[in-house]
């Protein structure tokens, strides 16, 4: 199966750290035939990764658009989930996480608009993958987000993400990696 690139937002380890233990304690408990999925943000699909001069100029936009938030701080704002192409012959598969503040148009990626294939909408930071939609999952993870309810994170770093479905005794399997970040620049906030 072929290796698909996708353009990603990683939000700052801090933020990671706690959206992980919410994640691994609901799918211990109370999940089943879900694949993990890095804490990021799928933002595009590329046609080829992104090299390093073309992801710190559209970190630099990305940061732009972050700045016309509150204070510069991208909120996660409630659970949800989109679909995930996990190959060029499926259509995808649900992606739950939890949905950010976040607008991005085309304009926040003239640096490297050839590369992109689509974008994603809403802006998601993928917790786990499950082939069927689940609203009970989705209400699982808004309880998660209205117990912690100031979840947000100013420093994120963009990467190139790869992504191959694979078979492992007859059952599909997913393989990521994420390549080298490029951090959002810091902005002083008065």
């Amino acid at each position: 199966m072929k290796k698909n690139v996708f353009l990603v937002l990683v939000p700052h380890t801090d933020i990671r750290v706690k959206l992980r233990k919410y994640t691994d304690d609901l799918i211990k408990n109370e999940l089943t035939d879900v694949y993990d999925f890095p804490l990021a943000v799928p933002i595009a699909a590329l046609s080829n990764n992104l090299t390093a001069d073309e992801l710190k100029q559209t970190a630099q936009s990305l940061r732009q658009a972050a700045s016309v938030l509150e204070s510069g701080r991208i909120n996660i704002t409630e659970a949800a989930n989109i679909r995930f192409p996990v190959n060029n012959n499926e259509t995808g598969i649900s992606l739950y996480g939890y949905r950010i503040d976040l607008n991005l148009k085309a304009e926040n990626f003239i640096h490297c608009s050839g590369k992109i294939t689509s974008l994603f909408s809403p802006l998601v930071i993928g917790a786990f993958l499950k082939h069927e939609k689940n609203s009970s999952l989705q209400d699982k993870l808004s309880n998660i987000i209205h117990m912690e309810p100031q979840l947000f994170f100013r420093a994120a770093a963009i990467a190139n993400m790869y992504w191959k479905p694979f078979y492992l005794n007859e059952e599909i399997c997913y393989k990521w990696k994420i390549g080298k970040l490029s951090w959002l620049p810091r902005k002083h906030f008065h």
